[in-house]
């Protein structure tokens, strides 16, 4: 369809704002009772906004688990467009009206990391740095950092990158993570030998450099053969999957504490592993800009920090 055509449309093909915002924050907190909360609203509210806008679309967003929700194929596609259009419309509406250009310094990083550590820790910065625009842009696959504007990017690996100064952010600590609710209604789990014996949750993607199952039994002298449970090509969907009671995922430390503070998660064993990989920030220095970035990445680095 021409851009003309659509644009004659856009009052038919366009879904309400309200409807995308009771998505995108049903997305990220993990359940419509979440999402009605933050936006002062009612459960039920959240239910109808996001029935009408698969309605409009003609296909369903989520697929409805006891206390929580996941998405579907089509729902994390259209969750990856909505996050970025409203992006935009935000980074738009911050430039209007100002004399001057802001300190306007990009952020790139995983869907992951972006959702369960980034997002929710960026209103205070923003809030007591008003004259400073962050932009973040979700990435999956590396891009070198440009020469032109500042931008930090939040890596995981080994640290071994030429595009920008490196500093570790926090090693890689993985563990099970599973709901109560998946605990409550399995036998009970003792050991990490009871492991595979339930649903546990994997994730594979292109070069993949993170702990897997695999590795986390390997790092504690086990070897299955067969690991049944479902299989994700993203780190969102698993841990959204663990959030509804579907398996045991593996749970990153710093990624999921927020859910294993609020008991949406627990650990049904004790066994983590610590590996010599890690997130990282890479920041393309440039005098110009360098006290800006300094204090973002000193920020970052206190967010990280196991005392915060």
């Amino acid at each position: 369809m021409a851009y003309a055509e659509i644009m004659e449309n856009l009052n038919r093909a366009l879904p309400p704002l309200r409807s995308l915002l009771a998505f995108e924050a049903s997305v990220r907190l993990g359940s419509f009772t979440a999402a009605a909360r933050e936006l002062n609203v009612s459960q039920p509210a959240i239910s109808r906004q996001v029935k009408s806008l698969e309605d409009a679309l003609g296909a369903t967003l989520f697929a409805r688990e006891h206390r929580s929700v996941i998405l579907t194929d089509a729902g994390e596609l259209y969750y990856k467009a909505v996050i970025s259009g409203l992006l935009e419309i935000v980074e738009a509406g911050r430039a209007i009206d100002r004399s001057a250009p802001p300190n306007r310094v990009t952020i790139y990083a995983n869907y992951g990391l972006a959702t369960y550590w980034l997002m929710p820790r960026l209103t205070l910065y923003q809030d007591a740095n008003p004259d400073v625009e962050i932009v973040v842009r979700t990435v999956e696959q590396e891009q070198r950092l440009s020469n032109t504007d500042p931008e930090i990017a939040i890596r995981f690996g080994d640290g071994n990158w030429d595009d920008g100064e490196v500093g570790l952010l926090f090693n890689e600590c993985g563990f099970p993570v599973c709901s109560p609710g998946f605990a409550e209604n399995s036998d009970p789990i003792h050991s990490i030998d009871d492991l595979p014996k339930r649903r546990l949750l994997k994730v594979q993607s292109e070069n993949q450099p993170w702990l897997d199952w695999n590795g986390f039994f390997q790092a504690h002298g086990k070897k299955f053969e067969e690991l049944r449970g479902a299989t994700f090509n993203n780190y969102t969907l698993a841990i959204q999957a663990a959030l509804a009671g579907r398996g045991i995922a593996i749970g990153w430390d710093q990624i999921v504490d927020d859910y294993l503070r609020r008991g949406w998660l627990i650990r049904p064993v004790s066994e983590e592993v610590i590996t010599n990989l890690g997130y990282y920030t890479v920041a393309n220095y440039r005098q110009s800009w360098r006290a800006t970035l300094d204090d973002i990445l000193a920020w970052l680095t206190a967010e990280a920090s196991p005392d915060t």
